[in-house]
């Protein structure tokens, strides 16, 4: 499965993945002219802190905000100019990592502790997701289940026919060995 943002590559060992970011132009443009004066500002505010000029509290607070968008906004402009998705499905084992320049954050999973994977979304322009789903940085178009009663999802911003493909394209590498969801203890005397 090739298109443009995905890679798929097979081998007697498995199944690997790499799905490009989309690429926001807004961010893309708009990030860069808008850290420009953020971080202007930033410094600025840093300065008069230092060298005495103003004290007031609320200029703390306003830099641990300032600070707090800053890094979001430089990891969504990193993420729509360079980030990927790796999933890999090799000897029983499911990851799947969120990177940038090759560093990320991994999630690893059993297979057997896999099940119900499916293209699952509001797909198309018109869909508006919450968060960091919407900026780009979470979430995804397909899911699966997981023996312990969450959904893990995967494939950001990918249409309805790649994420279609895509879970066809893992489906025979993760139905294997599939365990039901653990049921919940039942609870003798009453709520705790």
């Amino acid at each position: 499965m090739m298109t443009e943002r995905i890679d798929t590559t097979k081998d007697a060992g498995g199944i690997t993945v790499r799905i490009r970011s989309k690429k926001n132009w807004f961010i893309l443009l708009f990030l860069p002219v808008w850290l420009t004066g953020w971080t202007f500002g930033g410094i600025a505010a840093i300065t008069a802190l230092v060298a005495g000029q103003n004290r007031d509290p609320i200029l703390i607070v306003w830099l641990g905000g300032w600070a707090v968008g800053e890094a979001l906004a430089i990891c969504s402009w990193l993420w729509s100019a360079f980030g990927q998705e790796m999933i890999s499905v090799r000897n029983g084992i499911f990851i799947h990592k969120r990177q940038v320049f090759g560093r990320g954050v991994s999630s690893v999973y059993p297979v057997n502790e896999l099940f119900n994977l499916r293209a699952s979304g509001v797909f198309g322009e018109g869909s508006m997701n919450s968060g960091l789903t919407q900026w780009g940085i979470a979430g995804g178009m397909v899911a699966v289940d997981t023996r312990y009663g969450d959904t893990y999802r995967f494939g950001i911003h990918l249409e309805e026919k790649d994420a279609v493909a895509l879970a066809k394209a893992l489906e025979p590498y993760l139905h294997r060995s599939i365990q039901p969801p653990l049921a919940a203890d039942p609870v003798e005397g009453g709520d705790y």
